[in-house]
């Protein structure tokens, strides 16, 4: 049960009345000053923990010139992989086929028929090692998707750290991981040549992997960077600026 705040009488359930029954104080307004300055002080320390969480975040995303530069960098990575990044050509005597490939065709072949034909053919002694490195060459390019949103979604869930350098190894990896997927997918287009399929990857996936390659550098550089601002004095500032208004 509560208690009177200023003699700690016990109340009991039928007490309702606004004053204690003992010493006759209005429990509500008891000491409302006080409690008034306690609620105004905790609300200013709330407020300069969110300024120094908000400061320590926008440092951590765009807090010097390396970490705006390799925003750019990694949005055009990401833009490249829109466009074609090579295509296959399928000439038989009386039809021909084309498909385009990128990050439209990669969705399309891991939902469509063309990775489930790939797979049901690994044990093909003719197209099992074509349909293998295809299958490789998909799975080396997909996680080069997801690295740009991970590398964003590390930049601010590890705002504490800015000289993490895990953003600059996914980035490092993602352009590994483009190179060899060209090498596979082009290996497989030359196990399939005899059998009147040609084609391969374009300039776009080099331009991919060197834009990748470049926000790791820059990522890199970023996070050895010895620049790093009082983040308690911003917020102290900035929660006693809004105190004063």
């Amino acid at each position: 049960m509560a208690a009177c705040p200023k003699c700690g009488y016990r109340l009991k359930l039928w007490h309702i009345r606004a004053e204690c029954p003992k010493c006759g104080v209005n429990i509500p307004n008891h000491d409302w000053e006080n409690r008034l300055e306690a609620d105004s002080r905790e609300a200013q320390a709330a407020y300069y923990r969110l300024h120094l969480k908000l400061s320590q975040m926008q440092f951590s995303l765009v807090g010097s010139r390396l970490r705006i530069l390799r925003v750019p960098i990694g949005a055009l990575a990401l833009l490249s992989l829109l466009l074609p990044a090579g295509k296959i050509l399928l000439a038989l005597p009386f039809a021909q086929s084309e498909k385009s490939l990128g990050l439209l065709g990669t969705f399309s072949a891991l939902f469509g028929s063309e990775l489930s034909t790939a797979t049901a053919l690994f044990s093909s002694p003719a197209f099992g090692t074509a349909a293998r490195q295809f299958a490789a060459a998909l799975g080396c390019y997909l996680p080069c998707v997801l690295i740009p949103p991970a590398t964003l979604a590390l930049f601010i869930l590890r705002y504490r750290h800015p000289q993490s350098r895990i953003a600059a190894a996914l980035n490092f990896l993602a352009g590994a991981l483009m190179l060899t997927s060209a090498f596979l997918l082009n290996a497989c287009v030359a196990q399939l040549a005899p059998f009147g399929i040609s084609g391969g990857t374009s300039f776009m996936v080099y331009i991919t992997a060197a834009l990748y390659f470049a926000a790791g550098i820059v990522d890199l550089l970023a996070a050895r960077g010895k620049e790093r601002p009082d983040f308690e004095a911003i917020a102290q500032e900035k929660s006693k600026f809004r105190h004063k208004k």
